[in-house]
């Protein structure tokens, strides 16, 4: 065994490389007496792996025959510590700028399906540390070049961003050289206190302003705002004018369908106070147009209507249903729709504002918040279901208590078409018993007819259950 380990064993440094940094080969080099096993362990095993691509980077660029031979495998390799080679090189060569402008010819030679930009990101990150100056003319000059200035934001992603770094940004997005994909990989956390916020606001508005660029620009922001929370920094305002500029753009389409979790996480840390509620009434009535004309199904918003319920309720109801007099049935529909198999986000509004905007117009608006609140559940999986405390709100303070209960009719009947009607009704027929002692003799009036309506539907359950079980168990016979 160990003879065929040492003849495995690289013998030369471009051996060293090959197996290390472009195949990613871990045994039978010096990361044989790592041990494996727990997490810790093998995070070690792999900074050690990292660490020696990097070494490796810095032996290289000071071997330059090594470096000729393994330079037309450099850029085709897809070797995963690619990066930490590249930062080795950058570190290690005397004449940084000749050693990228090889690289870089190399990367343009390579047919475009193989090549990879690993060793030139991890090379530019490398020189940040030496020489940054080189950096921004290496970056300006492949702004300028026809094939680099392709993937300019994935070389500009590899180093610190700074207001050069913007404007050759903003430069590369205005004439559409990239893909805009390639600017996700632009990161933002790490540039408080470097970029001036209004460069920030401008670059984010930039790319949210392309096709397809505004879940891009919505994600880049959320990963900033996020690690600001983290370290208990303010952000500055002119970033948040960006995600509210960004939330008022915001289209509903089916390209943008993905990222309703990303818009949820902007509407919680954006739409606060008067200017988030305007912005918030507008983009509920915009989401409500979309659903009803088949732009995009509801069910993909919930988080999004989640974060309008905490953060604006009072605009998302008027954004939804407006003056309530035409069309709330479709509001009410795409609520539903939006909550299935997700809890209904409006069951955890304060009630005092529920209340409060169903009483500027109690005739329309009582029986609209009935109709998307879910008004039962239980308490504890093993009792019996109960009428929760808004749900009787609603009744006791309905000008006309009997449209509520109508609403609240509806939720009782089983909707779902899987498992026992009959178990199903069973469950819901104490709900209808607990409110007939109700003072309002309409409402008891109104409950008598239900209650007829609900038993004579649950003895067809019943009956039709019992025949087909009859029936089933007869041709088992």
């Amino acid at each position: 065994m160990n003879t065929l380990e040492e003849l495995l064993r690289p013998k030369d440094l471009a051996e060293r490389v090959r197996a290390i940094v472009l195949g990613g080969r871990l045994i039978g080099v010096e990361l044989s007496d790592v041990p494996y096993g727990d997490p810790h362990q093998q995070t070690e095993h792999y900074l050690l792996a990292d660490s020696m691509a990097e070494t490796l980077g810095r032996d290289v660029a000071i071997d330059e025959t090594a470096f000729n031979v393994l330079l037309p495998d450099l850029v085709p390799s897809d070797g995963r510590r690619l990066k930490y080679f590249g930062r080795g090189l950058a570190s290690g060569f005397n004449s940084p700028g000749l050693a990228w402008n090889l690289l870089a010819a190399q990367w343009i030679a390579t047919p475009e399906k193989s090549q990879n930009y690993e060793v030139l990101r991890g090379f530019l990150n490398g020189l940040q540390e030496r020489d940054f100056d080189l950096v921004h003319a290496i970056l300006d000059d492949a702004a300028n070049d026809a094939k680099l200035k392709t993937v300019l934001p994935i070389l500009q992603s590899a180093v610190s961003l700074d207001a050069r770094g913007v404007a050759r940004l903003m430069k590369s997005l205005r004439s559409g050289d990239s893909p805009i994909y390639f600017y996700r990989n632009i990161d933002l956390r790490k540039t408080a206190g470097v970029l001036a916020p209004d460069d920030v606001r401008q670059l984010l508005l930039e790319i949210a302003s392309k096709p397809d660029g505004a879940g891009i620009a919505v994600d880049m922001l959320n990963r900033r705002l996020a690690l600001d929370k983290h370290e208990m920094r303010t952000t500055a305002g002119e970033i948040l004018d960006a995600g509210r500029s960004m939330l008022t753009a915001w289209e509903f389409t089916r390209s943008n369908a993905n990222f309703d979790f990303e818009l949820g996480e902007l509407a919680k840390n954006c739409l606060v106070g008067s200017r988030g509620y305007r912005i918030a009434q507008v983009m509920a009535k915009r989401l409500k147009l979309a659903v009803v004309a088949h732009q995009v199904p509801a069910h993909i918003h919930h988080q999004f209507i989640t974060a309008l319920v905490a953060m604006q309720p009072i605009a998302l109801l008027n954004g939804l249903f407006g003056n309530g007099e035409v069309g709330w049935e479709q509001s009410c529909w795409m609520l539903q729709s939006a909550c299935l198999d997700q809890g209904n986000p409006l069951d955890d509004m304060p009630m005092v504002k529920l209340l409060s905007w169903c009483a500027k117009k109690p005739a329309l608006r009582y029986p609209i918040a009935a109709s998307v609140i879910q008004p039962f559940r239980r308490a504890q999986q093993s009792e019996p279901l109960q009428w929760t405390e808004l749900a009787l709100r609603l009744i006791d303070k309905a000008p006309d208590r009997n449209a509520v209960l109508t609403q609240f009719m509806g939720k009782i009947m089983p909707q779902q078409r899987s498992g026992s009607r009959v178990e199903i009704l069973t469950s819901k027929a104490k709900l209808i018993d607990d409110l007939m002692s109700h003072p309002d003799e309409s409402v008891r009036a109104f409950l008598i007819k239900e209650k007829a309506r609900f038993d004579k539907d649950l003895k067809a359950a019943r009956d039709w259950e019992t025949k087909h079980a009859r029936e089933s168990d007869q041709r088992f016979e």
